[in-house]
């Protein structure tokens, strides 16, 4: 799962400016369009990758610099360390662990974190989906200014989230079927499931029972479920999703160290009027976190994911299954294959899944059964 986050730094009074001084010509004299092919890739000891994106300075005296850095899988994250500004990360995909101040927080996709001046902290990936990268943005603006510094905030975080991060590529598109829809209506509903995939949808929980055995139970965790993938063919289509679930505890006397298992499900159906009518947003707990362990979430809330349903009068959805949950292997099994007449599909909000929905129900009737 890509982690991608959007940050703005404010650096106090007195603060040093080295990390955004302008060189040369002022590349934010006049409004222009910084390409990102045009932008050197170095790769960190860590094996992240970064892109300088400018240095400069605005209109209004706030020197401003912004950077790219892709993360992959496993990388060792920042020591924790202080800073001297203030910054503010947009959570735009993922769960990230944010520690400081003595504890530790998550924040899920559509979460800002506020890091203030002089915080001692550190920021990982709570829950790493296949491919594995995390990457964010970060714009600094240093120097003694101070009179639109909160305007500057507030553009900043509007215009990129705005503009969907179209530096970035989005999805890998598959091309429409001219014969059986509208190329345009295949794209917008495309486009629509592509900025789904940047999101997805978490709740955090705790588990205490009893074993088989008689051992008591005690885990912390997360389940995470996001749309990773679509295609679609005609009316016909093919909608990948991934659930994670990370967790840590003990059983028995025994430690449990934070352990992640993932499930990739995926379906392929004819998206039929009948499919069409029937599809809804549904509140529901994932199978994969069996009622029998006594989950409990935060506030007394219900353990559940935001999914649209799709559902059909006979098993017309073709599911398959795959799990990483064995022990001391890494590779997915196969648990499922064969047609249903039911399918859960995780969305971060019930407006994103109506959303949705209603650019599936048009590109149904477009398709002229």
């Amino acid at each position: 799962m890509k982690s991608i986050l959007l940050a703005l730094a404010i650096p106090g009074l007195g603060c040093a400016v080295a990390c955004a001084q302008t060189t040369g010509a002022n590349p934010l004299a006049t409004a222009r369009v910084f390409s990102f092919d045009e932008m050197t890739a170095k790769t960190a000891p860590n094996g992240s990758v970064g892109r300088n994106v400018f240095n400069g300075t605005l209109a209004t005296g706030e020197a401003v610099g912004v950077h790219e850095t892709m993360q992959p899988a496993g990388t060792v994250p920042t020591p924790a360390h202080r800073i001297q500004h203030s910054e503010v990360i947009v959570v735009e995909e993922g769960i990230l662990e944010f520690e400081h101040d003595g504890k530790t927080d998550r924040a899920a996709a559509g979460s800002i974190i506020y890091v203030a001046l002089g915080t001692l902290h550190t920021i990982k990936m709570w829950v790493t989906v296949p491919p594995g990268t995390s990457s964010y943005r970060l714009a600094e603006t240093p120097g003694n200014n101070r009179g639109t510094m909160f305007d500057l905030l507030k553009s900043c975080i509007a215009c990129l989230l705005l503009a969907g991060f179209g530096a970035c590529p989005l999805f890998a598109q598959t091309p429409a079927a001219p014969e059986a829809a509208p190329a345009t209506t295949q794209d917008d509903l495309l486009r629509s499931f592509a900025a789904e995939e940047k999101k997805g949808d978490t709740f955090f929980y705790t588990q205490s029972y009893y074993a088989l055995r008689g051992q008591h139970v005690v885990f912390k965790g997360s389940m995470y479920g996001v749309i990773a993938d679509v295609k679609v063919s005609g009316c016909r289509m093919r909608i990948d999703t991934t659930i994670a679930d990370r967790y840590s505890g003990a059983i028995g006397r025994r430690l449990v160290d934070p352990t992640q298992s993932l499930y990739r499900i995926s379906a392929e159906f004819l998206l039929t009027p009948q499919i069409a009518q029937s599809l809804k947003v549904v509140k529901a707990r994932p199978g994969q976190l069996d009622e029998g362990t006594h989950p409990a979430c935060s506030d007394h809330q219900p353990c559940v994911l935001n999914w649209i349903e799709i559902s059909s009068e006979g098993p017309e959805i073709q599911v398959a299954e795959f799990t990483n949950d064995f022990q001391g292997y890494d590779g997915f099994v196969k648990d499922f294959d064969a047609p249903v007449d039911r399918f859960l599909v995780p969305v971060s909000s019930p407006a994103a899944g109506n959303e949705l929905i209603s650019k599936m129900q048009v590109l149904a009737a477009a398709c002229g059964h």
